[in-house]
This record gives structure tokens, C-alpha cells and sequence, in this order.
């Protein structure tokens, strides 16, 4: 195995031409977050848990009923799917507080600290209007969604919730980021 030169990419992050000068994109461990965040993590990390084995059990019992008792659960897929739904965006959210969203930054990591610094503060920005569009078109369906579901009869905003629930975390969290990078405490 050969050994790593400056220049030359590993898996930890980039280095520069100029050596060992490291972008601060990449994974974060929940103990480098603030206490609010390193909370949020926790929390979110545990539901997701609660939500991954509840999702295994309804439907392992839903395989096991079809193909062995053929008897089937009427709301097993009504179930996992409101469970998989608020998955996805509490996972998101997680991905979001600890910086695993999948980047490419070989150009950036490359570039003068002036041009990484604006390219962050691009991103961060970019993510706070994608995140307003999803809270306020998430607010606009849960205000106009009235109903429960068939099956379980859960009331539809319980899964729409999801949504802005997750946007506005993240959005918070990138404001964070943005205000880091703006006072010159991140790069």
C-alpha cells in the first residue's frame, strides 16, 4: 500500500496543494455537536430504532401470516408505510445534523480558502430555500388535509408532520452553520 502524499485524496477528506490544510465537510460525531443538537441526534436515533423494529415486526408478522397462517394483516401496509415515511425524514434529519449527505467537493477542497469559504456559505444557503419550500409546502397540505387513514385510522397530518418537523430541524441547523461561517468560527 502506498503511502499518502500531499495532494493526494484519502478517505478522512482532501488535502490541498499545500499539504495538510483540510476542508471541514465530512461526517461529525454526535460529540462534536452543540448540546441542543447532540439532544436532537439522540432522540431522533432512538425513535428511528423504535420505528425500524416496529416496521420489522408488522411486517414479518404480515410474511409469516400470508405464507405460513394464510392470514394476512388488513393495515400491516398502511402501517409500514406511515413508519417508513417518518424514517425517511427523521434519517434525513440525523444524515443532515452529523454532515453525511452524499457531496462531491474535489473542486472545492482543491480551491483558496476564500472560494471554499463562499462555496460553503453558498451551500448553506441553498439548503435554507430548498428547506423553506418544503416547510411551506408542508404547512400549506397539512392545513388543507383533513381525514383519517382507512385501515388504522390515524389522522393524515400524524404522517404529514413529518415534514416540516424534519425542515425546520435541519433549517436550524443550518443557520447554525451559516452563522459559523459567517463570524469566521467554521470554515
Amino acid at each position: 500500500m502506498a503511502a499518502s502524499s500531499p495532494g493526494a485524496d484519502d478517505v478522512t477528506g482532501a488535502q490541498t496543494e499545500a499539504g495538510d490544510a483540510r476542508t471541514q465537510r465530512g461526517p461529525v460525531r454526535r460529540s462534536d455537536l452543540p448540546l441542543p443538537f447532540r439532544l436532537v441526534d439522540i432522540a431522533c436515533s432512538a425513535v428511528l430504532v423504535v420505528l425500524v423494529a416496529g416496521m420489522l415486526i408488522v411486517v414479518g408478522w404480515n410474511v409469516v401470516g400470508r405464507f405460513v397462517l394464510d392470514h394476512s394483516l388488513t393495515w400491516s401496509d398502511e402501517a409500514a408505510r406511515y413508519m417508513f415515511i417518518w424514517m425517511i425524514f427523521l434519517g434525513a434529519l440525523v444524515a443532515h445534523l452529523r454532515q453525511e449527505h452524499i457531496s462531491v467537493e474535489y473542486f472545492v477542497a482543491r480551491a483558496p480558502r476564500p472560494v471554499r469559504l463562499a462555496a460553503a456559505i453558498t451551500r448553506e444557503l441553498v439548503i435554507l430555500v430548498v428547506l423553506g419550500i418544503m416547510l411551506w409546502g408542508s404547512t400549506h397540505v397539512i392545513s388543507t388535509t383533513f381525514g383519517r387513514s382507512a385501515l388504522l385510522g390515524v389522522p393524515f397530518n400524524v404522517v404529514n408532520y413529518s415534514v416540516p418537523v424534519a425542515a425546520a430541524l435541519m433549517a436550524v441547523m443550518s443557520m447554525y452553520r451559516l452563522i459559523r461561517l459567517l463570524t469566521g468560527r467554521d470554515e
